[in-house]
């Protein structure tokens, strides 16, 4: 029979937790310069421009080596917060910083103006989407900004573990947005 997907994620999870673990955790893919591509500068920049007037108080969920904080810390006013799982990536982060995961943020409820999350939905696996989705509301106080790849298709990215024989996408990501699911 057919395996529900919460099943399924756990299956693939208990595989791709040491492959994800050394995969955020290398300090070669958060050095300075890395994802600083052109595209991303004019993501950075265009999400910041979208951010209400009012704010005071930001915390970007799933900061990485933090270079969507840079950039609002040097072009403007907020109090900030950088939020990661990865120790690797939270060195390169200059602001203030927490390690926590996406799904149990240890801050007090709406405890910030503007919650972002840039590019970090596709990677939550189904069984802790749901209380992503929560823990983002819960610590905003305003706004929510999100980002998501869209109509990536995610199959075509796909590798094999040559040991355990696991198919997953290349870069983690277990969900890809449409029109219809955004």
């Amino acid at each position: 029979g057919s395996i529900p997907c919460l099943r399924k994620s756990n299956i693939m999870n208990a595989k791709l937790t040491q492959a994800e673990a050394l995969y955020y955790e290398c300090e070669e893919f958060w050095k300075p310069g890395m994802v600083i591509d052109a595209p991303n500068r004019q993501r950075i920049f265009e999400t910041a421009q979208i951010i209400p007037k009012g704010v005071k108080t930001l915390a970007d969920i799933g900061c990485g080596n933090g270079i969507f904080l840079e950039y609002l810390q040097s072009n403007y006013n907020f109090s900030l917060l950088g939020v990661d799982r990865s120790k690797q990536a939270l060195r390169h982060v200059n602001t203030n910083k927490l390690q926590a995961d996406i799904s149990k943020i240890p801050v007090a409820d709406q405890a910030f103006d503007c919650v972002t999350c840039l590019e970090v939905l596709e990677h939550i696996p189904c069984n802790e989407y749901e209380k992503a989705l929560k823990e983002l509301t819960r610590i905003s106080g305003r706004f929510i900004i999100i980002s998501v790849t869209y109509n990536e298709k995610i199959e075509q990215n796909s590798t094999q573990c040559p040991q355990c024989k696991s198919v997953f996408n290349a870069d983690f990501h277990f969900r890809s947005f449409t029109h219809e699911t955004l």
